[in-house]
């Protein structure tokens, strides 16, 4: 762990990353939750058609990504960011808080850009896309804009800039990021009643996001809805 990956590694860790994730959630969908949870589904099946738009939007995603990983790998370099290969630099102890401020940031990050992109105009020009998929699957997650996906990728060159990771908590950080998206559109409300007990309330749900993309307002969170109910645009879930 002390020595950072190469950026052919970091580059093939978001690309397997989100294929995998997105990948085995849609084999769930249809091979799992259609069988023993159809009861629980939010929305209606996607078609065919939708679900290569968003292979295809999800590959110019990654590939906005691959860019800006080349950005944050020059500004490496050239010690212009916070990323370290040594965990005694910081110690452990922030090694585990990075995670939680990691969340923080990109939750807040998340709900700010994600809501400015439902603005009159913005909507229609650049966020229109994710929501051209009105019944979710796992492959929405990074169904996006070009242009959506250079603002939701400048996140992770800026904190890299601005806050201290590990090389390693930043790649398992993406991991984590990737799969909350990735849970959040998998159209099925996979906990049921249990979303709302005790501290699973203030997470997101697939059936608080099915219920964004039904309305397109609202529930405008990432991992929390803590800015929704903030904010007053906290919506609940979707009926099934």
């Amino acid at each position: 762990m002390n020595e950072t990956p190469s950026v052919a590694q970091y580059i093939l860790w978001y690309v397997l990353s989100y294929a995998l994730i997105a990948g085995a959630a849609y084999l769930a969908t249809t091979r799992f939750l259609t069988r023993f949870f159809a009861d629980r589904r939010l929305r209606g099946a996607a078609d065919p058609t939708q679900i290569r738009a968003e292979i295809a939007r999800s590959t110019v995603a990654i590939l906005v990504y691959v860019g800006m990983t080349f950005l944050t790998a020059f500004l490496y370099f050239r010690g212009h960011t916070r990323i370290y290969a040594v965990v005694a630099e910081y110690g452990w102890f922030w090694y585990a808080a990075s995670f939680f401020v990691f969340v923080a940031l990109h939750d807040t990050y998340f709900y700010w850009t994600h809501r400015w992109m439902h603005l009159p105009g913005i909507l229609r020009r650049f966020h229109g896309a994710h929501h051209a998929s009105v019944d979710p699957t796992p492959f929405t997650a990074h169904s996006f804009h070009f242009v959506e996906a250079v603002i939701q990728a400048t996140f992770f060159v800026a904190v890299a800039v601005l806050v201290p990771f590990h090389w390693s908590a930043f790649l398992l950080l993406y991991a984590y990021s990737t799969a909350v998206n990735v849970y959040g559109h998998v159209g099925y409300d996979v906990l049921g009643r249990h979303r709302d007990c005790g501290p699973l309330a203030y997470f997101n749900h697939p059936s608080s996001h099915a219920w964004h993309h039904a309305h397109g307002e609202g529930n405008y969170g990432l991992y929390f809805n803590l800015w929704d109910r903030a904010m007053g645009t906290y919506r609940g879930h979707l009926d099934q």
